[in-house]
């Protein structure tokens, strides 16, 4: 999973999707995602599944920044004169300015430009009585954010939904993807509403 900032004023529903730009791997591609995050949510998650050559970019881009991040905190840099610090960072990222070095921070930010949520049947979800929610794999992503609607919704706070119970099923084929879901899976199975 991946989570951008939420701008201002940016409104998600649930099940929502959007297109997304990422200029590190296309400056004229835009992809849809289904966004993983519930509307009250400070961050926009999308589920990246590798799926084909967008994702598969990006994805590896991911992995890359997070093995340079990992390489960098690993570093005790304090017992260091600047030259050798600068021999150490020229090792991980090549060849190396002095503005880079003074930028390398920035570089563990993936910068990404979103279009405006477009409409979801699922958004509706609360107003039906009895809910199918049926996903396989990275196709659970558009449920996320349901669950986790339906989790505070079993707290108790005032309502005028009709909505009474919901069936989850999820197709995983590998165990790998049941852990995308694991944590609201806990929740769920203290709530009410689930079957």
């Amino acid at each position: 999973m991946i989570y951008f900032i939420k701008p201002e004023g940016y409104s998600l529903q649930h099940g929502q999707y959007m297109f997304a730009n990422i200029p590190k791997i296309s400056c004229t591609q835009w992809h849809p995602f289904t966004a993983a995050s519930a509307p009250g949510s400070r961050f926009i998650v999308l589920m990246i599944k590798r799926a084909g050559d967008f994702t598969g970019q990006l994805i590896d881009t991911l992995f890359e920044q997070k093995k340079k991040a990992m390489r960098i905190d690993e570093l005790n840099l304090t017992n260091y004169s600047s030259r050798e610090v600068f021999n150490l960072l020229h090792d991980i990222y090549g060849e190396l300015r002095v503005k880079d070095v003074m930028e390398v921070n920035k570089e563990f930010y993936l910068h990404a430009n979103m279009s405006l949520p477009i409409y979801s049947p699922s958004q509706t979800f609360m107003d039906r009585s009895n809910v199918v929610l049926i996903g396989a794999g990275s196709g659970i992503a558009p449920y996320l954010p349901l669950l986790e609607e339906i989790i505070r919704f079993d707290i108790g706070k005032p309502h005028n939904y009709n909505f009474n119970s919901a069936t989850l099923v999820f197709i995983a084929r590998e165990g790998e993807q049941i852990s995308w879901i694991s944590n609201y899976l806990f929740h769920l199975l203290s709530s009410n509403f689930v079957n």
